[in-house]
């Protein structure tokens, strides 16, 4: 058994008729994510606990924001490029709270879990996800997750 701890964290930038994307839920936004990715701080947690416990890196040794390639990537890539980097290890579960003032996510969850489901072959019982409120007024968005690997 291993167990390993993401963490990620991104600002909010105001941006009319934007979305913010989580865990590959886009969610329509007056905010925008500043980030050289799409800025998935859900996805960018995930691929760097598996960058951490099985490759001795971080998700910006593997996928450095100086590397035009990745500009405006879609986040879901770093965590399967990630996953098959580590050996596709076996995932007892997958704990994760994303802690932001906007958005919320409740209305959202369902379809989060679903995605990181699929993107890791895993059952929808072995992906919690929930949302805190930070209180702090700042604009940012970060994500804390924890992997249980067998």
């Amino acid at each position: 058994m291993k167990v390993s701890i993401g963490f990620d964290r991104h600002l909010l930038k105001k941006c009319d008729n934007s979305y913010i994307t989580i865990a590959g839920v886009k969610i329509l936004s007056s905010y925008k994510v500043v980030s050289h990715s799409d800025g998935d701080v859900v996805y960018h947690c995930i691929a760097d606990i598996f960058a951490s416990a099985f490759l001795s890196s971080s998700i910006g040794e593997l996928y450095p924001d100086t590397d035009d390639k990745f500009k405006n990537m879609n986040s879901s890539y770093f965590v399967k490029d990630s996953y098959i980097k580590a050996g596709s290890p076996s995932i007892e579960n997958i704990d994760i709270i994303l802690v932001a003032d906007y958005p919320l996510i409740n209305a959202y969850r369902e379809a989060m879990r679903e995605n990181i489901a699929i993107l890791l072959s895993l059952e929808n019982d072995k992906v919690s996800i929930r949302g805190r409120r930070s209180e702090d007024g700042k604009e940012q968005v970060e994500c804390l997750a924890c992997i249980l690997f067998s």
